[in-house]
């Protein structure tokens, strides 16, 4: 089978932001703020080496839904959009490391952001706290994307790398809703066909 394999280096066009679930019991009596101040550098992606990443499924994910938000129709498919083409004919191989380790993080340092926000997460619910986030201010890094349809060639992975970019963004508070962390610009620095 012929697969085409593009490598694409990822430039942050804004700072990049995390908010990785996890799951930490408070100690004894610990306040909200205190447990905050222990617990928060938990919301970032670590590899085995402490190094914040990109998790490639958000580079994906951010690909499928500019797929969406641009719905570009396939010539001579009539109405058909590259919607569904994106979400079952591409996948991205590599996380991609930011250069911050685990020790880099410091609450009054440059990668955190402290936000008084929704202590649900939920915007306009009544009561705040203070949330406080890995904050990755100038990033890049590269990545290779494998495509298994004809349709998507270069120009069109272009386009929607373009799109992901600057218009969905990825990690917290990305474009797509309504923030504008996780902008990038997107260069495709090699494309070529590999037989599997």
């Amino acid at each position: 089978m012929k697969v085409k394999q593009a490598i694409v280096k990822l430039t942050g066009a804004s700072p990049y932001s995390q908010s990785k679930m996890y799951v930490a019991a408070k100690e004894g009596r610990e306040t909200h703020d205190a447990f905050e101040k222990r617990t928060w550098a938990e919301r970032a992606h670590y590899d085995s080496d402490g190094e914040i990443y990109i998790p490639a499924l958000q580079l994906k994910r951010a690909l499928e839904d500019a797929a969406k938000y641009l719905s570009m129709k396939i010539p001579g498919k009539g109405q058909q959009t590259y919607s569904k083409n994106f979400r079952a004919a591409i996948t991205v191989n590599d996380n991609i490391p930011l250069g911050v380790s685990r020790g880099d993080l410091a609450l009054n340092g440059p990668h955190c952001d402290a936000v008084f926000g929704s202590s649900t997460g939920t915007t306009g619910s009544g009561s705040r706290v203070q949330k406080y986030f890995p904050l990755v201010t100038e990033w890049s890094g590269t990545t290779t994307i494998e495509i298994y349809d004809e349709s998507i060639d270069k120009k069109v992975l272009d386009e929607h790398l373009k799109a992901a970019g600057l218009l969905i963004g990825i990690g917290r508070w990305r474009p797509q809703n309504g923030g504008y962390y996780g902008r990038f610009v997107a260069q495709i620095v090699e494309w070529k066909t590999v037989e599997y």
